[in-house]
């Protein structure tokens, strides 16, 4: 079965997402920083879970 790449909108990045957040309301700068780095564990973490199997 082929894997379905996921794309964002057309125009749209994470810089712009996350960049316009945090612009728009800096004092959530840590928590957008703490939610990259959390998803990134996750994802780690569930890729090297789906390598062990």
């Amino acid at each position: 079965m082929p894997v379905r790449q996921r794309t964002a909108p057309a125009g749209w990045t994470r810089t712009t997402l996350c960049g316009g957040l945090v612009a728009a309301e800096p004092a959530l700068a840590a928590d957008v920083l703490f939610g990259a780095a959390a998803a990134l564990e996750l994802d780690r973490h569930f890729a090297t879970h789906l390598l062990d199997l």
